[in-house]
């Protein structure tokens, strides 16, 4: 469906670097009988940064945004347990109708845990229903969610890493989202952000190997989220076009 690691988009574009440290066991005292039980390794809880500091860009024949910042007065509100909400059905960030490209970036946040890789699956919801693409021209196999590789994040840190998930420009475009094709005028629709995180394949410095049937990390290193409800970011948009 997509290249063995597919690194997506231009001027949002994020690489997968190497670097991951794996959790050991802890002592046992063999001088006595007790039962010594080994420290569980901390469970990892990263998360989105607050709306504040999310921004987003698009681009079109002639116009290009640049990296703009959502603020308060953008309609940003919360639900779903705390979920970020940019934007609301009645309210959503209005596209022009001949966009060709919409990404942003996010800041990760990771307060404690072991070192981690991150991975943002993007989907385009309708309805709450995900859309199906075939991407530029039905050059791909049917997908729904665009999977970007970002880099290591140790804790005590905030990453910021870009994204890019509709394009028709992008050399990347065959496995993207389209404008024209999966993006319907006049319709309210959800850029659907949700971060997952993976532990290194060799426990120190190997990047996870890329799985060619989920077309993502390798499954067997999924490390699941101490808080997983803030890894989760709706952007609400409307494609407005000529009635």
């Amino acid at each position: 469906m997509m290249p063995s690691k597919l690194v997506i988009l231009s001027p949002f574009a994020a690489l997968a670097i190497a670097a991951c440290s794996g959790a050991s066991d802890g002592p046992t005292d063999t001088s006595s009988q007790d039962l010594v039980i080994s420290k569980p390794p901390t469970q990892p809880d990263l998360r989105i940064s607050n709306p504040a500091r999310f921004y987003l860009r698009y681009q079109g024949p002639g116009y290009d945004t640049g990296a703009f910042q959502l603020a308060g007065g953008d309609g940003i509100s919360a639900a779903n347990s705390g979920r970020p909400t940019l934007g609301t059905a009645g309210d959503p960030l209005l596209l022009p109708c001949d966009f060709t490209d919409f990404g942003g970036q996010v800041d990760i946040v990771y307060p404690k845990g072991p070192h981690m890789w991150p991975m943002l699956d993007q989907s385009i919801l309708v309805n709450g229903v995900a859309t199906v693409s075939h991407g530029k021209n039905g050059g791909a196999a049917p997908f729904t969610a665009v999977r970007s590789a970002m880099s290591m994040i140790i804790d005590q840190t905030t990453q910021t890493d870009g994204y890019g998930t509709i394009s028709s420009t992008s050399p990347y475009a065959t496995w993207l989202f389209q404008p024209d094709t999966d993006v319907a005028p006049n319709q309210v629709t959800a850029l659907h952000l949700k971060l997952t995180e993976y532990r290194s394949k060799d426990g120190w410095n190997a990047a996870p190997n890329w799985d060619a049937v989920t077309n993502g990390y390798d499954p067997a290193l999924f490390v699941a989220d101490a808080n997983p409800t803030d890894n989760v970011v709706d952007v609400f948009f409307m494609r407005t076009c000529p009635r």
